[in-house]
């Protein structure tokens, strides 16, 4: 599945299950999210103060919360943001792509970039969330 079919199904936020994952986004290795985004959602969803995996941005976004349950919670929470993004555009990735095909109506040098540009975004925001989806996926945290 991508993550937008699992959305799509209805299976994010699904029932979240499972102990051996351990979701390793945020640092350098964080597939395109902010830092601070992450680590955001890191203390929103954290239960306690000792849930928060560190007091500075860059920790608590470089380690995952100990809780899995509030890891994953996290995880869909960003999500819900990249549907958000993608979901304000006009058009969609496919769209976009139609328009920049030989033969389609002849659009000019502005709108052209205007368009690559917007698919350079939702290229983006695609990729985020398909890298979060596979690690909750491969890591056996959602369940029908």
């Amino acid at each position: 599945f991508t993550w937008q079919e699992l959305v799509d199904i209805g299976l994010l936020p699904g029932v979240l299950g499972g102990d051996d994952l351990v979701v390793e986004l945020g640092g350098n290795q964080n597939e395109g999210i902010p830092a601070e985004l992450l680590a955001a959602v890191r203390v929103i969803s954290a239960i306690a103060p000792e849930d928060v995996p560190g007091s500075t941005c860059e920790e608590v976004a470089s380690n995952p919360l100990s809780d899995k349950r509030l890891e994953a919670k996290a995880l869909g929470m960003i999500l819900g943001v990249v549907q958000c993004g993608l979901s304000s555009f006009p058009s969609t990735y496919e769209d976009d792509e139609q328009y920049l095909q030989p033969g389609a109506d002849q659009i000019g040098p502005s709108m052209e970039t205007a368009i690559r540009y917007r698919m350079y975004k939702k290229k983006s925001l695609l990729l985020v969330g398909e890298a979060i989806c596979k690690r909750l996926v491969q890591g056996g945290l959602l369940v029908d």
